[in-house]
This record gives structure tokens, sequence and C-alpha cells, in this order.
């Protein structure tokens, strides 16, 4: 994600403050955890986090890896998501190298977004392997009730959103889609994938909710500073 630094220098002193974030460094990992949720044995945390075998349950099993589990904090289990990025391949190693892993653009994108005001899964903890191929994780708060904007368009691409989706009407959705990308130009971002980049509620509301894949979302500037 890029974003438009006039703009963001322009909306520093109105834009919603985000958590402080304290950095971690050990043996073969490195990283950043949100403050407030660092658990009190934080290596112990990393490493179960890390091992889906352990006690993940398989949410996307496919280019990335998406698991539901939990990160013990001083104040409460808290549910998590963790997507695992390959950097496997010399592809992969060289990208890595040259612009971050997609992790850790993640993980700066999305508190770029929460930073501007937008809504986005809160992000809670960055892991980085040290080895050139070894993997990265991005890990955000669980996300109750939503599921990616995909899933809806792909049932709509079928002729089949009504039945998998009955509490969402398409047109109003995607009406709500373009205001939320207006949102985000606005504030000086832009996603070349969307909408997989976003979510929606089902149950609730046909409206979009939070930024899900701030990978994909690329912060360009925005032309013209608009």
């Amino acid at each position: 994600m890029t974003r438009d630094p006039h703009r963001a220098e322009h909306d520093a002193s109105r834009t919603p403050s985000v958590s402080p974030t304290q950095r971690f460094d050990f043996d073969d990992v490195y990283g950043e955890v949100v403050a407030r949720f660092r658990p009190s044995d934080l290596e112990a945390e990393i490493r179960r986090l890390s091992d889906p075998v352990v006690d993940g349950e398989t949410i996307h099993w496919g280019r990335n890896y998406l698991y539901r589990t939990h990160l013990e904090t001083p104040e409460e289990r808290l549910d998590v998501v963790v997507k695992q990025f390959r950097n496997q391949g010399l592809r992969g190693r060289l990208r890595r190298l040259l612009g971050g892993s997609k992790a850790t653009r993640s993980w700066k994108n999305a508190r770029a977004l929460a930073a501007a005001g937008l809504n986005t899964a809160e992000a809670v903890l960055l892991i980085e392997s040290k080895r050139p191929d070894g993997p990265s994780f991005f890990v955000t708060r669980h996300l109750e009730g939503v599921t990616e904007a995909r899933y809806l368009l792909r049932a709509a691409n079928r002729h089949l959103e009504a039945e998998e989706f009955p509490a969402i009407d398409i047109q109003t959705f995607l009406e709500a889609l373009g205001r939320l990308l207006q949102q985000m130009h606005e504030a000086g971002f832009f996603t070349a994938t969307c909408p997989s980049a976003t979510s929606c509620s089902p149950q609730a509301s046909p409206s979009p909710g939070p930024v899900t894949s701030t990978s994909s979302i690329s912060i360009a500037p925005a032309a013209g500073g608009a």
C-alpha cells in the first residue's frame, strides 16, 4: 500500500492515533507487537502462533495460509487470525529483500489505514524469519461474522448470491463498496485488487466491512494528491 506523503502530512493533525508497538528480536525471528497485547512470554507465544499444526483452525489454504488461533495477552485470550506468507524461491527472496515481505507490507498498511480512520482488522503482531527463504507472519484480531467480499462476488458470478448470501442485496453492496473506495482514495490510498481486499457481513449489513487483505492494497500516491 502506498500513500500520498503530502496527504499524510495534511491529515496528520486530524487522524486517529494507533496503538504503540514494541520491537523484538530472538535467535531466528524478529518483528513487532502492539504493546498492550504483548504476552508475558512473547517468545513462547510466537513459537506457538507460527506453528499452525499446534492449534490452528484453517481458514484458507492456497498461495498463502490463513488460520485462526488465539494470543494469550496480559488481559485476555485474544482471538486472532494468522496469515503466513511464504518467501521461497529466488523470486520470493528477491522480492522480500528489495521491497520487504508481504507480512511487513500488511503490517504497515493496516496501521496506516487505522491512522487514517479507515476500518480494517486491527494489526496485532508481525513475525519475520531471519532465514532469507523463511516464512513471514501477519497477525490480526479475528473479525467475527464477516467474510471476504470475493466470495459474495463469486456467488454473484454464478447467480447464486441470493441463495448463498440472502441478507445482502448485491447492488446496495456494490454502491457501498464504491463509496469505500472513494474514501480510501481521498485518504491517499488505492488498491489494485479490489474487492478481494474488503469484507462483508452476511448476517448484519449489506455494506462493506473492514479492509482485510492489506498486502494487496498498494499505497501509491493518489493522482494529484486527491
